[in-house]
C-alpha cells in the first residue's frame, strides 16, 4: 500500500460512520403575533390589526391616506375581493388586472413570525405580479396564519402553486455605490393588516 493509500484509507475511516446532522430550531416567545410584528418591522414594513374582516375597508383607506395615496390605482387579489365592499363605490377600482396600479391587496399562505416574512403562493385567485409590481403591497394577514418557522409554513401550502414567494420587507438593494434604496426590484412600501380570529 504507497503512502497515498494509507492516507486515504486512514481518512475514510475517520468518516466512516457519519455524523447525524440535528436541524435545531431556536425557542421562540408564546406571542407569534408580536414576534412576527416586532421582526416585520425591523425589515421596514408596516402593520395594523383590526378585530374582524369588518374593519379591512376603514384599515387600508387610513394606510392609504397616511401615505399620501388617496386618488391611486389600486389592485385587488380575486381571492380577497369580496373582503372590500366599499372600495366598490369608491373611486378607487378593486381590480386585479389593473394596469400600472400602484397598490395592490392581497392576502398570504402563512406569516412567519421568525423571520417576519409572508408566504405567498401563485394563482387564479393571486397573481403573483401583485406582489412585485405596484409600489405599495398590502397584505391581509389572520392570526392563524402565523406560524413560528419557515418549516411550519410548508405544511400549510394546500396544492403547490406554479410559484412560492417569501417576502420579508420592502423591496431593496445596495446594487448602486452600497446606499441602500428602497423598491428598485419591487414594491416600495410592504404593509400588513392583521385580521384576530
Amino acid at each position: 500500500m504507497s503512502s497515498r493509500e494509507r492516507i486515504f484509507a486512514t481518512l475514510y475511516e475517520a468518516v466512516a460512520e457519519p455524523v447525524a446532522m440535528t436541524h435545531t430550531r431556536p425557542r421562540l416567545d408564546d406571542d407569534l403575533i408580536a414576534l412576527f410584528e416586532h421582526n416585520a418591522q425591523a425589515t421596514a414594513a408596516t402593520l395594523d390589526h383590526v378585530a374582524d374582516e369588518a374593519g379591512l375597508p376603514d384599515a387600508l383607506a387610513n394606510y392609504l391616506a397616511s401615505t399620501n395615496q388617496t386618488d391611486v390605482g389600486i389592485a385587488v387579489a380575486p381571492g380577497i375581493a369580496d373582503l372590500f365592499p366599499a372600495l366598490h363605490s369608491a373611486p378607487i377600482q378593486p381590480d386585479a388586472t389593473h394596469p400600472g396600479a400602484e397598490v395592490s391587496v392581497t392576502g398570504c399562505i402563512a406569516a412567519v413570525a421568525e423571520t417576519g416574512s409572508v408566504l405567498m403562493a401563485s394563482g387564479p385567485t393571486h397573481p403573483t405580479t401583485l406582489n412585485f409590481l405596484p409600489e405599495t403591497h398590502v397584505v391581509i394577514i389572520r392570526t392563524n396564519q402565523v406560524v413560528a418557522h419557515l418549516e411550519d409554513a410548508w405544511v400549510m401550502i394546500e396544492t403547490m402553486p406554479r410559484a412560492l414567494n417569501l417576502i420579508t420587507g420592502p423591496s431593496r438593494t445596495a446594487d448602486i455605490e452600497q446606499t441602500l434604496q428602497l423598491g428598485a426590484h419591487g414594491p416600495r412600501r410592504l404593509h400588513a393588516i392583521v385580521v384576530a380570529g
